[in-house]
C-alpha cells in the first residue's frame, strides 16, 4: 500500500521526503510537468524571475528554516534587508518603518500612532471580538488615518476585500495543525529594544540561482530514497469506503492507499470525494514579466511596491534587482526586469492585459514602453486564500466530510486554505508526515 502525496509544491515535497526517509512506500503525484508549485523560477532576457517574489526569513533554531538552509548547502545564498513599499498615488511609504521614515510621516499619523501606543496594553485596549477584523486591529495599533489612507486601499486591491471584512488572522498568518485547526502560540515576551530591532532590520534569504532551487533540491532528495513519482499525472479518481480512501486511480492504474496527503485545492478534494460541502473562494493571481533596456544601474531599495490606485490594473510590482543588486551575472547587457502582479475574477485576454500593464508601468514612472525588450504573461489561477470575518465557520463546514476520513490529510497553502510563506508550507508537510507516522504506529 502507498502513502500518496498529491501536489509537488513545498508542502507535498516536504511530506513526501520525510515519509520516504522514514521507510514508507510513497507515491508523489503532480499535475504539472515540473515540481515546485508556485515556487518556480525561470530566466527571461537574462533576468531570473520567480512566480513571486519568493524569499524567506531565517530564524535560527526553527525546524523548517533550518531544513531549508540544509537544502541550500553548497549554494550561494543572497542576504538582503527586507523592505517593501505602499504607493498611494502621492507617496511611497516604506515598511517596516524606519526612524527617519517615521519622522517624515504627516503629523496626524504620528499623533495617532503615539496615542495608540500609549493606549496599548491598557484595560481600554482589551480585544473582545472573536472575529476581529484587520481594520479594527490595525486602527488599534497605528491609528485611523494611517490605516485608512495607506493600508485599507492596499488590502482592498490585494485581497478584493475591505480590511473591515478581512479577518486579522490573515495578516497574522496564524498557524494551523494537520486537522486545519488554528494554533495559538503564546510567545514569551522579548525585550522592547530587541523587538524593535527585529522589526526594523529584518533580513531575507534567497538562493542565487533562483527560488526554485529549494523544491529542486528537495525533489532530488526524495528521488534518492527510491520512491515513486508521477508528473503530469492527469485527472485522478478515488475509491473509498465509509471512512477511508482505499485507492487512487492514475492514468487507468489503481494504487492501493494507506494514507493520502492532499495539497491541492480543498474544493477539488471535496469534488473527488463526492462531497456536497461548501466551496471556498481563492483569489486568482496573474504575473506579467517585463524586461527593459536600462542604460544605468538604479538601486531598488524595496523588494516590491504595492500600488493602491483604483485606476491601475495591477496591485504590486516586484524587483529582482533588489535581490541581485548591481550583479552583472543577471545579464550581459544593461537590462532590468520587473514582475507585475494582478488579481482577476474572470479570465482575460493576455494581449489586452499586457498592453495595459506596459502603459501603466510607464504612467507610474517606472519604465518607458519604448525601452521594453521582452514580456511574458502567466496565469496562476486560484492560489491565494483570503480569510473573511466568519471564515472559521465556513472552513469547518468545508472540511467536515474530509475529516471523516481517517487516512486523509488536506494541508498546505491550498489544501489547508492557509495563507502562508514557504517555511510554514514546509512545516505543514512535516506536521502531516509526523501525524501519519505517529497514527500508524499506534494502530
Amino acid at each position: 500500500m502507498y502513502t500518496v502525496i498529491v501536489g509537488a509544491g513545498m508542502t507535498g515535497l516536504s511530506a513526501a521526503y520525510m515519509l520516504a526517509k522514514a521507510g514508507r512506500r510513497c507515491l508523489l503525484l503532480e499535475k504539472k510537468g515540473r515540481v515546485g508549485g508556485l515556487c518556480q523560477s525561470f530566466i527571461l532576457d537574462g533576468v531570473t524571475f520567480d512566480y513571486g517574489p519568493h524569499v524567506f526569513m531565517y530564524r535560527p533554531g526553527a525546524e523548517a528554516e533550518e531544513f531549508m538552509m540544509t537544502l541550500l548547502e553548497g549554494e550561494e545564498i543572497i542576504k538582503r534587508r527586507w523592505r517593501f513599499g505602499i504607493n498611494n498615488g502621492v507617496k511611497t511609504y516604506t515598511l517596516p518603518m524606519s526612524i527617519t521614515g517615521l519622522l517624515r510621516y504627516p503629523w496626524r499619523f504620528k499623533r495617532q500612532m503615539l496615542e495608540a501606543f500609549l493606549k496599548r496594553n491598557t484595560t481600554a485596549d482589551v480585544k473582545t471580538e472573536n472575529n476581529l477584523s484587520v481594520a479594527q486591529d490595525m486602527i488599534r495599533k497605528f491609528g485611523k488615518s494611517y490605516y485608512e489612507e495607506i493600508f485599507e486601499p492596499m488590502l482592498l486591491k490585494k485581497t478584493l476585500l475591505s480590511g473591515r471584512e478581512l479577518h486579522c488572522d490573515w495578516v497574522a498568518r496564524v498557524d494551523r495543525d494537520v486537522r486545519n485547526n488554528k494554533i495559538t502560540v503564546n510567545d514569551s515576551p522579548q525585550p522592547l529594544l530587541l523587538r524593535i530591532l527585529r522589526i526594523l532590520y529584518q533580513t531575507y534569504y534567497y538562493p542565487a540561482r533562483g527560488f526554485e532551487r529549494l523544491p529542486q533540491r528537495l525533489y532530488q532528495l526524495y528521488n534518492k530514497t527510491g520512491q515513486e513519482s508521477i508528473l503530469e499525472c492527469g485527472q485522478l479518481r478515488f475509491t473509498k469506503n465509509q471512512n477511508r480512501v482505499t485507492t487512487v486511480i492514475v492514468n487507468g492504474v489503481a494504487y492501493p492507499v494507506r494514507d493520502l496527503v492532499w495539497t491541492g485545492s480543498i474544493n477539488d478534494l471535496n469534488t473527488l470525494l463526492g462531497s456536497s460541502a461548501p466551496r471556498l473562494s481563492y483569489v486568482k493571481n496573474a504575473f506579467v514579466f517585463l524586461t527593459y533596456n536600462q542604460p544605468r544601474y538604479i538601486k531598488r531599495p524595496m523588494l516590491y511596491v504595492y500600488y493602491t490606485s483604483k485606476e491601475l490594473i495591477f496591485e504590486r510590482v516586484y524587483f529582482p534587482s533588489n535581490i541581485y543588486g548591481n550583479d552583472t551575472r543577471q545579464s550581459s547587457m544593461a537590462v532590468e526586469g520587473i514582475c507585475v502582479i494582478l488579481n482577476y475574477v474572470e479570465d482575460f485576454d493576455d494581449e489586452y492585459v499586457l498592453r495595459r500593464t506596459i502603459e501603466e508601468v510607464e504612467k507610474v514612472g517606472l519604465f518607458e514602453k519604448r525601452h521594453l525588450r521582452q514580456s511574458r504573461v502567466i496565469k496562476a489561477g486560484q492560489c491565494m486564500p483570503v480569510y473573511w470575518l466568519d471564515y472559521e465557520q465556513d472552513l469547518a463546514a468545508a472540511y467536515k466530510e474530509i475529516h471523516g476520513y481517517k487516512n486523509v490529510y488536506s494541508v498546505g497553502r491550498m489544501g489547508g486554505f492557509y495563507f502562508c510563506m514557504t517555511p510554514a508550507a514546509v512545516s505543514q508537510g512535516f506536521k502531516a508526515a509526523t501525524e501519519i507516522l505517529k497514527t500508524n504506529n499506534t494502530e
